[in-house]
């Protein structure tokens, strides 16, 4: 598998449509809900292709059920208004530790292991006010990787 090296990086206040869907397997229904209103967006010509990012995270943690929620969110631009369903948040502004990896499920459970431990043996504190976001990135050569924000406190260089 693929690991890139861990990152710190400052992400400003950015404001993006959301969805969240729970159930044993929230991630497939909560991106074709988003996938779905994106397009809509691209066809009215309100966005583009490549002019925004995809971000989710494990919104709510599992019952004894197993059922979990999973939330997207999608970055906009201030004229394109949200709906009933899709919904507007702003992804606060913080510090990240990231780490790209390739798109597969062990892979991003292994570089969320990655990053905590880097985060744990620089004795970095997670921030308890920011989720871990998982940015699904594809190329225009159909290349997907994901890339990894575990947020911390503060910028441990400063």
């Amino acid at each position: 598998m693929y690991y890139s090296k861990i990152n710190l990086i400052s992400m400003p206040a950015t404001r993006v449509a959301t969805f969240t869907a729970f159930g044993t397997d929230p991630e497939t229904e909560a991106w074709a809900i988003m996938a779905t209103w994106v397009m809509e967006r691209i066809n009215m010509g309100l966005l583009s292709p490549d002019s925004f990012r995809c971000f989710g995270y494990v919104s709510k943690h599992a019952d004894e059920s197993g059922a979990y929620g999973y939330k997207v969110m999608v970055t906009i631009p201030d004229n394109v208004k949200v709906s009933d369903v899709i919904k507007e948040e702003t992804i606060p502004e913080g510090f990240y530790l990231t780490l790209r990896t390739e798109f597969s499920d062990d892979a991003l459970t292994e570089g969320w292991s990655r990053l905590i431990g880097f985060a744990k043996s620089k004795n970095i504190s997670l921030s308890p006010n920011h989720f871990p976001l998982e940015e699904n990135v594809s190329e225009s050569d159909g290349t997907k990787y994901f890339v990894l924000h575990l947020p911390i406190t503060s910028n441990p260089q400063s």
